[in-house]
């Protein structure tokens, strides 16, 4: 067997792969090698959050198999480890499941970096906040309208950050609309509670991997509403500053996405490769963009950004 078709070799180019990603390799709590399980066994990676709690496995395999063979084997090791993530690579492809939701494993341009699977963790609890709160029959009745606030709330469940909905005159997109964020507003209050006078910093960091916003921007936001009492409000902006995070570059822990730029262009061109009018490769090359990227693009939320 020559090197560069070993296990070995392959777990050589995932490592890069991980570094490529922003994993940190080397700290000993965001990546754990060879771990051992209760059965006895062992999962080549697993991924971890800042705080060293298990969130994805990683099961290798040498560059000749295909990855989707160890898709049971991930599985159960996952299930293990009670997380729900699980990549599958051989080096040169990488595969994602969340093995609550999907069947099957599907390609991937890369490995998830630590910020969006926190992301995808956190977003698993609206998604079931989303899912318990009722859409007010009072605003919207219209089954349509109930149709388009459901797949919505889908969208957002799933880390969705941009999202466009086109109505006909007269359908009733007001209502919708309301209705819609009536919807996120219970469901932030079952996240966040309806009325704070004190909240910790593990709790805020995670409201900010949730929601996707700066905890500056999120706590002015939770003041607004009322959610927020004005001496916490202050409390926690007096600490931002002297934390140093009100001040250029306006650096925070923890990355959150990008803001949306306008490029008409470029959204033309998705929404024709996302309608069939043209094909991927076309689309690439309008673009200027590897059809890796592009894929990428269609299938995953933007890059994380400084906060």
């Amino acid at each position: 067997m020559t090197p560069g078709t070993t296990e070995a070799f392959s777990r050589i180019r995932i490592d890069a792969r991980l570094e490529d990603a922003g994993w940190n390799l080397t700290d000993g709590v965001s990546v754990l090698f060879e771990h051992a399980l209760g059965d006895g066994s062992r999962a080549d990676y697993v991924l971890c959050d800042r705080a060293g709690r298990p969130m994805a496995v990683v099961e290798a395999k040498r560059a000749s198999v295909d990855p989707i063979t160890a898709q049971d084997q991930g599985i159960h090791y996952a299930t293990l480890l009670d997380v729900p993530f699980v990549f599958l690579s051989n080096g040169e492809e990488v595969r994602f499941l969340d093995r609550t939701r999907d069947a099957h494993a599907r390609e991937i341009a890369t490995f998830y970096s630590q910020d969006d699977l926190e992301r995808r963790i956190a977003a698993r609890s609206l998604r079931r906040a989303l899912a318990d709160v009722p859409i007010d029959r009072r605003i919207v009745d219209r089954g349509y309208q109930i149709d388009c606030i459901e797949a919505l709330s889908a969208e957002v469940t799933r880390g969705r950050r941009k999202l466009l909905v086109e109505m006909a005159t007269g359908t009733g997109k007001t209502r919708t609309a309301a209705a819609f964020i009536e919807r996120l507003f219970k469901a932030l209050w079952s996240e966040v509670g309806k009325r704070r006078t004190s909240i910790g910093w593990d709790e805020l960091f995670k409201l900010k991997q949730l929601f996707g916003v700066s905890v500056q921007a999120l706590t002015y936001r939770c003041k607004e509403l009322g959610i927020f009492t004005r001496p916490l409000f202050r409390r926690l902006f007096d600490e931002f500053k002297r934390r140093g995070w009100r001040d250029p570059p306006y650096e925070e822990p923890l990355a959150v996405r990008e803001g949306e730029k306008p490029r008409r262009f470029e959204r033309l061109c998705l929404r024709a490769l996302a309608e069939g009018a043209i094909s991927e490769p076309k689309a690439a090359e309008l673009l200027g963009i590897p059809v890796r990227e592009l894929d990428r693009r269609m299938q995953e939320p933007p890059e994380s950004g400084p906060a």
